[in-house]
């Protein structure tokens, strides 16, 4: 957040300040320690922090954003509540209302179909044709679309 082509240096004085108001507002605290010197005695004694309640500001993430096609099937007429008709044009939305929002999210359903082509093609995103999306099992002219170009797209923007 501190660092990179769009330092958010709001968002890192505002953990300070909720920190430091909890504190002055007695939340009970006893010792501070840095996330460098955290890292070092973790890994030189795991058990160092047991029995202890860390604390520390963290950025807010999506909850949950699944959005792919249904498998195919032609007995299927409706459209299940994970896919989204208007994806060609409201993921890219969606995406940029969390970038504008400084809210991250982790994609994690690497299952063929939803973010990725094929087990053995994991740097093959799948993606979206809006001439050929379909939420329909019955009819899907390309069946195998979802948003994980877009995904991908939007981590390389934030991240680098």
């Amino acid at each position: 957040m501190t660092f990179g082509p769009k330092p958010r240096l709001a968002d890192v004085f505002f953990g300070d300040w909720f920190l430091r108001d909890a504190i002055n507002t007695g939340f009970p605290l006893n010792t501070v320690v840095s996330t460098r010197q955290f890292a070092a005695s973790s890994a030189k004694n795991p058990s160092f922090y047991r029995d202890t309640i860390l604390l520390a500001y963290a950025p807010v993430v999506n909850g949950e954003f699944t959005n792919y096609e249904p498998p195919p099937d032609p007995k299927i007429h409706v459209t299940p509540g994970y896919c989204w008709v208007n994806a060609p044009t409201a993921v890219p939305q969606y995406l940029q209302y969390l970038t504008s929002l400084g809210i991250g999210m982790s994609a994690y359903q690497l299952v063929p179909g939803w973010l990725i082509k094929s087990n053995q093609h994991l740097d093959q995103p799948t993606s979206i044709n809006p001439k050929t999306w379909s939420c329909v099992p019955s009819d899907e002219p390309q069946p195998g679309q979802s948003a994980g170009a877009l995904v991908l797209a939007w981590f390389k923007q934030r991240n680098g």
